[in-house]
Parts: structure tokens; C-alpha cells; sequence
């Protein structure tokens, strides 16, 4: 009798993007380091056992940035699913306002941090999926609704099965 190979378990993850309030917000990126890709990204990482998405963000910011100190957490209403490591893990964004001479001290996942605008910070992404997160943060700080979901399914929900890479990379 054919027995099917059980699916590997899922996990899942968080990125935040963490930014500045007021009129003209900076939204904080980190470089990975050269062994982990070298690329532009939020704060991520992997809700542990036991954990809510939204208590794992809040550890992982304080893990790799320093930073303990928020005005306030917002789930974006935004995931993705991508392979990592033989599972799958499905990515839950969200967003995390600071004030704007909040100090950062990294971890050492990454080499270095940057406060950017909207622009400059779209730019530096390597990944689409946090391209799309950041223009839902951008669309609820500027009137309160997030973008209407794209045709292709990428909002509020990816599903793409994999992380989508700029073409041409900025590092």
C-alpha cells in the first residue's frame, strides 16, 4: 500500500518594519551580513513555540536592534509563504513606530542600519514581498487603508511559495 511522505512541518516567522511617526516617517533597514545574503532588509525572525507573531516581533526587535521602547505595534494584515530550510514558513509582517532619535545598537546578524524615506527604503529592499509590506505601511500612515489587494494575489497574502528577488540587487 503507497504511503504518502508527510508534508514538513511549517513555521512561521515575522518582519518589522520599524519607522519614525509623524509627518515624514524613516522606516529602519539592516544589511545582513555577507553569510546570510549581504541584503537590505526589516527585522526578522521566528516565532518561537508558545509565542504570539506579535510578542516575537517585539523580541526580535529588541534582539537585533536594541530597541525596547515603541508607541505601538500593527499587524499590516500582510504574509507571505517562502522555503526555508526543507519547511515551509509563512512571514508575518508588521509595523513598529518609534521615536525619532530612538538609538540602535545591532546584533551580529547585520553590519549596519539606515533611517530612509519611503523612496529610499523601496529601493533598498531585496525582496518584492517587503516592497509590497512597506507600500501597506505607507498607504495606512498616509489615510488609514491599506492598498486594495493586487490581481495577482500579493495583498494582504503572497502565497507566491517563495521570496521574489529584485532583478538587479542593491547592496
Amino acid at each position: 500500500m503507497p504511503t504518502s511522505k508527510p508534508s514538513p512541518p511549517s513555521r512561521v516567522s515575522v518582519a518589522a518594519f520599524v519607522y519614525t511617526g509623524g509627518a515624514h516617517p524613516r522606516f529602519l533597514l539592516l544589511k545582513r551580513v555577507e553569510a546570510l545574503g549581504g541584503f537590505w532588509q526589516p527585522i526578522t525572525g521566528v516565532v518561537d513555540d508558545g509565542e504570539s507573531p506579535r510578542d516575537a516581533v517585539v523580541r526580535e526587535v529588541a534582539e537585533e536592534s536594541g530597541i525596547r521602547r515603541f508607541t505601538r505595534v500593527t499587524d499590516l494584515d500582510y504574509a507571505y509563504d517562502y522555503p526555508a530550510n526543507g519547511q515551509t514558513c509563512t512571514e508575518r509582517c508588521f509595523a513598529m513606530e518609534v521615536a525619532p532619535d530612538t538609538p540602535v545598537t545591532l546584533s551580529d546578524e547585520h553590519t549596519t542600519f539606515c533611517w530612509r524615506d519611503y523612496a529610499e527604503a523601496t529601493r533598498l529592499l531585496f525582496y518584492q514581498e517587503y516592497r509590497d509590506a512597506l507600500e501597506r505601511l505607507k498607504a495606512l500612515l498616509s489615510d488609514g487603508t491599506p492598498p486594495a489587494p493586487r490581481r495577482d494575489g500579493a495583498a494582504p497574502r503572497a502565497g507566491t511559495g517563495r521570496r521574489t528577488p529584485r532583478r538587479s540587487s542593491t547592496r
